[in-house]
């Protein structure tokens, strides 16, 4: 990737034309295209931070790029910003997913989980049934039910029904 010296790969992902992104730590964002051209992303245009910790591809085909800074999304050429000045009730984004019903969501690093409802983003927290606020992943199931799992307090159900903790031998 870019140069000769070796990246640490942080995330993946892949665009409809069959584009690869690669995230790394430190060293931004790269876009190999189908060609085996690449494209290269940093904060100097546009990245909030140049340590990813993950990516999705949305089914618009938006690049959503998280860091410990807020989340880029990118979208037809255009980098976008969100952070606490927008709306984010914390910047520090650990995972991001796109359910069956194209809802995105993004786990945090002491604020749940939030959700991206278009023009704003809606708060998930132990308050609301969470087991944790530390989200560091997130899946569904075959029901289309959203799994959590946490730094501190196992997995857990988003509807608050179900957790896993140690203490049920995880």
């Amino acid at each position: 990737l870019g140069d000769a010296e070796p990246k640490a790969v942080s995330a993946l992902a892949a665009s409809r034309d069959g584009s690869l992104w690669v995230g790394t730590f430190g060293n931004g964002l790269f876009r190999i295209h189908p060609d085996g051209t690449q494209s290269a992303y940093d904060e100097e245009n546009g990245l909030l931070q140049s340590n990813v910790r993950c990516l999705l591809v949305d089914d618009r085909d938006r690049l959503w790029v998280g860091s410990k800074f807020g989340l880029n999304m990118l979208e037809d050429g255009r980098m976008r910003v969100f952070t606490v000045h927008q709306g984010m009730p914390n910047d520090n984004i650990q995972c991001a997913f796109q359910d069956h019903e194209g809802n995105l969501w993004f786990g945090t690093d002491g604020a749940g989980v939030l959700q991206y409802a278009g023009d704003r983003f809606v708060t998930f927290t132990v308050k609301d049934g969470l087991c944790s606020d530390l989200v560091m992943s997130i899946t569904a199931d075959a029901q289309g039910g959203l799994w959590l799992g946490t730094y501190d307090n196992g997995i857990c159900s988003m509807d608050g029904m179900a957790m896993i903790t140690t203490l049920d031998g995880l």
